[in-house]
């Protein structure tokens, strides 16, 4: 490689297109997704009491004939059978089951206001960090009106320009991290120091000097909020990484089923009745299993789409789409930075040192 000569330095390219933007996988299994989300928020909490209760009368059937029959069942059911199941069994899968309902939900919640947070955060920081740049860009300018435009003065503008070129992409990056068509997977996967921060700090070397309204270095004052936005974008990717285990859910639908299989076997005692009374035929008993199958199904719904951070109903994207916006103010402004600095180096900056640059 050709080493540089003292003064001159490498070629930068500026305004780079969209479609080169750093930007995470997409989601193979994005359709999938979808589509199982809204099978279960939508068609499970309608579809499951209907068949619980138009099946009712079969659901028991099968039930019984899985059991098998039991001499004095009914006696059974009375003496040992009831007080043990309602006392002890039903006590505790209730517990249990109510307590790590409530601890799933909190928790999905509380994850979704945390990525919230950190969104915001990571956005208001990301203005400062531009209007920064923008505003060291615009002294650089002024003073080189004041004075002749020397090559380091160029030099410092064009650094400037690039870091807004890379902050950019980062929001973009910020942005695509933050959507339903990410790769959960390839999120675990990457990186997390390595993103267009690095880049901007290292292309901060350059400026030693502190402005004069600083006693700080550009390259410092930059460095802590782009700590900042490496503590926010940790947290946030630390929180989206988070998730409950299948073995969490299986445990859940575990529980669900015991209570449900508890109360079949409860009302199970066709022995010593009239035919009348048997508990197919009773509508009381039909309406009870619908209402608990429907519970079932809505806690399952309500779980799922807290679970799914960029689906469903309670969903980060209102967050997330302002990153969007801030990326597309950002590149509306650079692009009219860059254009105004086009003009003023045909005017300002001498001929030999206009060469060296490409916009």
């Amino acid at each position: 490689e050709e080493e540089l000569t003292n003064g001159d330095y490498c070629t930068v390219a500026l305004g780079e297109p969209e479609d080169q933007w750093a930007q995470v996988s997409p989601d193979a299994n994005k359709r999938l997704r979808d589509t199982f989300l809204a099978v279960v928020s939508y068609i499970l909490p309608v579809v499951g009491p209907a068949l619980a209760f138009w099946q009712w009368s079969n659901v028991l059937q099968l039930t019984h004939v899985v059991l098998g029959d039991e001499r004095q069942l009914l006696e059974l059911m009375q003496v040992t059978l009831t007080p043990a199941t309602n006392g002890i069994v039903i006590a505790s899968l209730s517990i249990a089951f109510g307590t790590l309902t409530s601890l799933t939900i909190s928790s999905l919640r509380q994850r979704q206001k945390e990525i919230r947070q950190c969104l915001n955060k990571e956005a208001c920081d990301i203005r400062l960090l531009q209007a920064l740049f923008v505003s060291m860009f615009r002294l650089n300018v002024e003073d080189s009106c004041r004075s002749s435009c020397s090559e380091a003065d160029v030099e410092k503008m064009t650094v400037y320009l690039r870091c807004l070129e890379l902050l950019h992409m980062y929001a973009a990056r910020i942005h695509s991290e933050s959507t339903a068509d990410a790769d959960l997977a390839a999120l675990q996967r990457q990186t997390v120091p390595d993103t267009e921060l690095l880049s901007i700090l290292n292309s901060l070397v350059v400026l030693r000097q502190p402005p004069r309204f600083s006693v700080m270095s550009v390259r410092d004052d930059v460095a802590v909020r782009v700590s900042r936005l490496n503590d926010f974008r940790s947290d946030r990717l630390s929180s989206i990484n988070t998730a409950f285990p299948p073995l969490h859910w299986v445990i859940l639908a575990l529980l669900a089923s015991s209570i449900t299989l508890c109360f079949l076997i409860e009302v199970d005692q066709s022995e010593g009745r009239f035919l009348a009374e048997r508990p197919e035929d009773s509508t009381r008993l039909r309406l009870v299993f619908t209402i608990m199958t429907g519970s079932f199904c809505g806690l399952t719904a309500l779980c799922a789409d807290l679970n799914d951070l960029f689906r469903g109903s309670f969903n980060v994207n209102e967050s997330a789409s302002q990153l969007k916006v801030v990326g597309e103010v950002i590149q509306l402004e650079n692009r009219q930075i860059i254009q105004g600095f086009q003009a003023w180096s045909r005017q300002r900056v001498p001929e030999k040192t206009r060469t060296n640059l490409n916009f």
